[in-house]
């Protein structure tokens, strides 16, 4: 049936189709430039693993850099954006607003990526393939199994080793950081305790256990970079050969990623030139929101390490 829509349209017209095409084409190799590289994704998920999440779902292509290279996340931070772009000392209140408003524009990128994805499944067709429409929307969704195959081997190795000291939220209940700036140097007399007590402490109720889990996890992925306690950071952490090498296999199946991405759509028909420039505009629209939250994070970072 392609063949018969293409008899009845004149040469100017598939002259055009063609040209939509090659611009197509080289959205996946433009967008990569934008795109969230292995380590990034990673080492904000130790914060904030939700907007991390959204974040890889926001920004459909992956920056491998060098094939098989190791994405160090403990450094990603510190590359991202300018080195000289520090945020501390913000209001709690004001870093509520700001995280409300990254959360909405994570969405709102996800929406507009995956709204336009199956928009360009509706409305066209693929020259190879005229019956399976789906293979756009794979384009779109692999980013995140990509930075899922990266992060959670970080996650779970850096754990068991560790060295998963970049969320106080983490390491600590939430209260403590004021509890030690308010009592101050009763943390002495806390050493005389008896070692009776410390070596039985007193049960707690596991459905109270479970609510403060739920909100220690919370406040983490709510609080902004800039609103956090200090955090005390290594240059020389180790990580598990294992994860080294789920991270490397990473930016290779995100090299695999951009050439499938290059075969889709530079295959999708029935497009014209200004309908490429735009479907293109809302991907790298999408792509740099999700990159801005992401240096916005970064340099809260830099401003509470030490």
């Amino acid at each position: 049936h392609v063949d018969c829509i293409l008899d009845a349209i004149g040469p100017s017209a598939q002259s055009a189709f063609g040209s939509a095409l090659v611009l197509l084409g080289l959205t996946p190799a433009i967008l990569s430039g934008v795109g969230f590289t292995i380590g990034e994704i990673a080492y904000l998920a130790v914060h904030r693993p939700g907007l991390s999440f959204l974040l890889s779902m926001g920004s459909p292509m992956v920056y491998s850099g060098r094939v098989m290279a190791y994405s160090n996340p403990e450094q990603a931070w510190q590359h991202t954006g300018s080195s000289k772009l520090v945020l501390n000392g913000i209001n709690p209140r004001f870093g509520v607003v700001v995280s409300v408003l990254q959360y909405i524009l994570a969405i709102g990128s996800v929406a507009n990526i995956f709204t336009l994805t199956i928009e360009i499944c509706a409305r066209s067709i693929l020259t190879f393939d005229c019956v399976d429409f789906y293979k756009p929307i794979l384009w779109a969704v692999f980013p995140i199994l990509i930075h899922l195959m990266g992060t959670i081997p970080y996650l779970i190795g850096s754990k068991r080793s560790g060295n998963l000291y970049a969320s106080p939220w983490l390491q600590s209940d939430p209260g403590t950081h004021r509890q030690d700036a308010q009592l101050g140097s009763q943390k002495k007399d806390t050493l005389l305790l008896n070692e009776e007590s410390l070596q039985n402490p007193a049960p707690q109720p596991t459905h109270a256990s479970f609510f403060w889990w739920i909100k220690r996890h919370i406040m983490e992925e709510t609080t902004i970079c800039a609103c956090r306690p200090p955090v005390s950071l290594s240059s020389n952490t180790k990580v598990p050969l294992w994860c080294v090498f789920f991270n490397s296999t990473a930016s290779l199946v995100g090299l695999v990623h951009v050439v499938y991405g290059t075969i889709v759509l530079s295959s999708v028909y029935f497009i014209r030139i200004e309908i490429a420039i735009y479907c293109i505009a809302r991907f790298i629209i999408s792509a740099v929101v999700c990159r801005l939250i992401l240096i916005v994070e970064f340099a809260g970072m830099r401003g509470d390490t030490r």
